[in-house]
C-alpha cells in the first residue's frame, strides 16, 4: 500500500494564540465573488472564536499562553502576562447635609415684580461696569509716547531735565543722581560688610596658622650653641624633665607664639603698576608689633573656594626712599594713602615683579583700633617728613584747582603723552620732558615748587623719574573709598582678573541708556556710548582697555566731583554696582 500522499497538505493546524486545533477552508468551499471585489481573509478571525465543530468559544485573558518562547509573534519577549482587571467599584454619592442648603422659611412670600426689576437693574449695572474696565481706550497712542513710557519704566522715575553741556568731561557729571533708598543702602552695606568680615577672618586664620606652623629648625640661629650646657641625666629625675638632646637653641628670637602674633595691624594694599594684571591683585598686609615685621598675603578665589597665599615673606623691611631711607618701617607708616616700597630680592614673586628691583604698594583701609594700641610705642614723625607732606599737599591742591572742568582729558591725555615720549620703555623721563608736558596741557606750577618737587622725587640724582610717580605726586589720585567702587565696577567686567578687557566688553557693560541726556532724547544712546569709548581709543593696546587706564579715567572724574556720595552714585548708575 502506498502511504505517500502527493500534492496534499494537512487540512488542520493549531492556533498560535489559543493552542486549539483549527481547520483550513478549502478553496472549493469559498463562495464566488464578483470581479473587481477584493478577497477578504477572514479565516483567522473566525478561527479564534469558533471551534472545529463550529461552536463558539469564550476566550478569557487567562487562556492565552504568553510565556516565552511559545507566545505569538506579535507579543514582545519582555511583555509580562496579562492579569484580570481590577473590578470597578461605583462610588456612592454623598448625601446632602441639611445644613448645606439655604434655609428658606415656609411662610416666605416670593419677591414682588418691583424688587425683581431692581435686582435685574443692579445686575446689569455691575456687568456694564466690568465691561468698561476691560474695554481698551480708543484714543490713539503715538510711538513717541510708547518709547517715553518704556524709558520711564527702565529708569524707574520721571524724565528729568538734562544739562546742555556735551563735553566729554562734563557728561559724566550729568548722570542721573538717583540714590538708593535707606533700606536698600543699609541692606547692601550689611551684605558687603558681612562678606568683608568673612574674608578678613579667613585671612587672619590663614596667617596665624602659616606663621605658627613654620618650623624653628629652619631658623639659622638653631646652629648656634647655647651658653649653658644642658643637664645630664641623673637617677631619680622625673619623666620629661630632660628635654634637650643637643647643645643648639630650642627657642630662637624668631620663635613666635599666638600671644605675640596677636599684636598686629591688618591693612589693605594694592600694587601701583602699569601692568593691569598686577594692579588688580587683592592684597592684605599685616604689621606685627613684636618686631616691626611686615607680611603681605594675596587673596585668590578658585571657583567657590578662596585661599590666602603668601605674597611677601614676613620680615623687617626698611625704607627705600624718602627722608628715613634705611630705617625700619613702623606703625606710623601703616596709614591710609601711604606708599610703601619693598625689595624684590629673595622673594617668590611672579615674573613681572622680578624684572624690577622694587615693588610699590599703596596702603588702603587699616584696622584703626589695633593701630591705636601700638601707636603709644611708636616714634613720632620728624619735622622734615611733615614739611614734605605739606609741600606735596600744596602742589596737588594747586594743580587740581586748574582741572575742575577738564580732569578726565588731562589725566588720560597726559598719560598717553608720557607713554609716547618713553622711548626706552622703562617708564622714566627727564625733568625737561615732564615740565614741558605740563606746560603743553596748560598746567602751571611756580618755579620754586617745581625745584622742591624735583629734589624730593630725584633722590639719587639720576636726572630721570618714573612718569607715573610724577603724575601721582603732582595731580594726586582718588581716595580709597572711591577706588573701592571703581575696582568693583571693573571686577564685574573682568571675571578672570586678567587686568585687560576688550573695548567691546566695556561698551556692553556701560549703561548709556540711563544718561539724562539720552533719557531726554538730546543725544542718542550710541552717541553717548561712543563719546565715552573715545577716551580709551588711543590707549597703549588698541582695541583693549587695561585697569590702570580705567583707573586714570576715574581719577580725572574724581577731581570734578567733590562729594564721595555723588561719585559713588555716578558709578552705581553708569555700571550698575
Amino acid at each position: 500500500m502506498d502511504y505517500n500522499h502527493r500534492g496534499s497538505r494537512p487540512n488542520s493546524s493549531r492556533n498560535p494564540i489559543t493552542g486549539r486545533e483549527m481547520r483550513r477552508t478549502d478553496e472549493r468551499d469559498r463562495r464566488n465573488r464578483p470581479e473587481g471585489v477584493p478577497a477578504l481573509n477572514l479565516g483567522r478571525l473566525g478561527d479564534v472564536g469558533v471551534d472545529v465543530s463550529g461552536t463558539p468559544i469564550e476566550i478569557a485573558p487567562l487562556d492565552y499562553n504568553l510565556k516565552t518562547p511559545n507566545s505569538a509573534s506579535t507579543i514582545s519577549w519582555g511583555t509580562p502576562s496579562s492579569s484580570v482587571m481590577h473590578p470597578y467599584v461605583l462610588k456612592k454619592m454623598k448625601e446632602k447635609n441639611p445644613s448645606d442648603s439655604k434655609v428658606i422659611p415656609d411662610d416666605l412670600r416670593p419677591p414682588s415684580a418691583k424688587y425683581r426689576e431692581m435686582y435685574d437693574q443692579y445686575s446689569n449695572d455691575m456687568k456694564n461696569g466690568y465691561k468698561k474696565q476691560m474695554k481698551m481706550p480708543q484714543t490713539e497712542i503715538s510711538n513717541e509716547d510708547i518709547d517715553r513710557e518704556i524709558e520711564r519704566l527702565k529708569i524707574g522715575l520721571e524724565v528729568t531735565d538734562a544739562e546742555s553741556d556735551l563735553t566729554r568731561d562734563m557728561m559724566q557729571k550729568t548722570w542721573t543722581k538717583q540714590p538708593y533708598s535707606k533700606a536698600q543702602m543699609s541692606k547692601r552695606a550689611d551684605m558687603e560688610e558681612l562678606a568683608e568680615e568673612k574674608r578678613r577672618l579667613k585671612l587672619v586664620e590663614t596667617v596665624m596658622i602659616d606663621q605658627l606652623s613654620r618650623a624653628v629648625i629652619c631658623d639659622p640661629e638653631q646652629n648656634e650653641l647655647t651658653q649653658h650646657r644642658p643637664k645630664d641625666f641623673q637617677m631619680g629625675m622625673k619623666k620629661g624633665a630632660l628635654r634637650a638632646l643637643h647643645n643648639s637653641k630650642v627657642k630662637t628670637s624668631a620663635t613666635a607664639t599666638e600671644n605675640l602674633l596677636s599684636h598686629k595691624v591688618s591693612f589693605g594694599a594694592r600694587i601701583l603698576s602699569r601692568n593691569g594684571k598686577d594692579s588688580i591683585r587683592q592684597l592684605t598686609g599685616f604689621f606685627f608689633g613684636i618686631d616691626n615685621s611686615i607680611t603681605v598675603y594675596e587673596f585668590k578665589t578658585f571657583g567657590k573656594s578662596s585661599k590666602a597665599l603668601p605674597f611677601l615673606k614676613r620680615n623687617v623691611y626698611k625704607h627705600l626712599k624718602g627722608p628715613r631711607k634705611g630705617e625700619n618701617y613702623t606703625v606710623l607708616d601703616i596709614v591710609e594713602g601711604n606708599i610703601l616700597y619693598f625689595n624684590t630680592q629673595n622673594q617668590t614673586l611672579p615674573q613681572t615683579f622680578r624684572e624690577s628691583s622694587i615693588v610699590t604698594m599703596k596702603v588702603g583701609t587699616t584696622d584703626n583700633s589695633a593701630r591705636e594700641m601700638l601707636l603709644s610705642e611708636a616714634p613720632s614723625l620728624s619735622d622734615k617728613e611733615i614739611e614734605i607732606k605739606r609741600l606735596l599737599y600744596k602742589i596737588q591742591r594747586l594743580s587740581q584747582s586748574q582741572l575742575k572742568r577738564r580732569g578726565i582729558r588731562i589725566f588720560t591725555g597726559l598719560a598717553r603723552h608720557f607713554h609716547s615720549l618713553d622711548e626706552n620703555g622703562d617708564g622714566k623721563l627727564n625733568r625737561f620732558c615732564l615740565e614741558k608736558s605740563l606746560i603743553e596741557f596748560k598746567l602751571e606750577l611756580p618755579t620754586d615748587l617745581q625745584d622742591d618737587l624735583w629734589e624730593i622725587l630725584d633722590e639719587n640724582n639720576d636726572g630721570v623719574v618714573d612718569y607715573s610717580v610724577y603724575m601721582r605726586t603732582v595731580l594726586g589720585s582718588m581716595n580709597e573709598t572711591r577706588h573701592k567702587i571703581v575696582r568693583k565696577a571693573w571686577q564685574n567686567m573682568d571675571g578672570g582678573s586678567n587686568g585687560t578687557i576688550p573695548i567691546s566688553t566695556l561698551a556692553r557693560f556701560y549703561h548709556a541708556y540711563k544718561h539724562p541726556q539720552v533719557v531726554n532724547k538730546e543725544i542718542k544712546e550710541e552717541e553717548c556710548c561712543q563719546q565715552f569709548l573715545n577716551s580709551f581709543s588711543d590707549g597703549v593696546d588698541p582695541g583693549y582697555v587695561s585697569f590702570p587706564e580705567f583707573e586714570l579715567y576715574y581719577d580725572g572724574l574724581s577731581i570734578c566731583i567733590d562729594n564721595d556720595c555723588d561719585f559713588i552714585n555716578i558709578l552705581s548708575n553708569s555700571w550698575g554696582v
